[in-house]
């Protein structure tokens, strides 16, 4: 793969290199789980959560990594592993419960990914006040026209979705599916159709 041999200067903040190498992984694993490698796309997804210094970024603290999360928590469901659906689920819910993630997160499908594995009822009680916490500070920055982020088309669906499982969002995913660059935004959407498919609702 060409970005195994990419050399890229370290510099604060720089994280393009590995967003890059990141999202081609995610995507190999994606066209694995199509064609039931499973084994081979937990391989994909494993190399996906690496952070080579050559990509000039250093491996933050606590990288989000509910995506692969929820991708590999499918695998190890169609390859008949319980046990491994649930430390996924377990492991997504353990990141998503701590508030300070919810007002710094780069990414809102994460969000709606956290509302899929907290699905007990002292775990929704939690997750609406996370989520509501997520809505004030998109407002709060909207307000001191900071950023315009909660009229992304991700946010739009992801918001819509947490309301309403079947909320019909066709025309915001015909978008993504008809887009020409591959985004993380369609791979989570390919794994739900996938996991729709199967009749799996990612605890049971």
């Amino acid at each position: 793969m060409i970005l195994n041999k990419t050399l890229i200067l370290p510099q604060e903040g720089a994280r393009e290199g590995h967003e890059i190498y990141e999202l081609a992984h995610l995507a190999m694993a994606r066209n694995r789980m199509k064609q039931s490698k499973f084994k081979e796309a937990l391989k994909y997804l494993d190399l996906s959560r690496r952070w080579p210094e050559s990509l000039g970024a250093g491996r933050p603290y606590d990288p989000d990594e509910r995506l692969q999360d929820l991708m590999a928590a499918y695998c190890e469901q169609q390859l008949g592993h319980k046990a491994g659906v649930e430390a996924y689920r377990q492991k997504i819910k353990t990141f998503s419960i701590v508030p300070e993630r919810w007002s710094r997160t780069r990414s809102p499908l994460n969000n709606y990914i956290a509302s899929l594995a907290m699905q007990s009822l002292e775990e929704r009680a939690q997750l609406r006040e996370l989520m509501q916490t997520w809505i004030n500070n998109m407002d709060s920055l909207s307000n001191w026209k900071i950023s315009r982020n909660q009229n992304t088309p991700e946010v739009i669906w992801t918001l819509s979705k947490y309301a309403n499982k079947n909320a019909d969002n066709r025309e915001i995913e015909n978008q993504m599916f008809m887009a020409k660059e591959e985004t993380r935004f369609r791979i989570l959407l390919n794994t739900l159709e996938m996991m729709k498919e199967k009749g799996m609702d990612f605890i049971n």
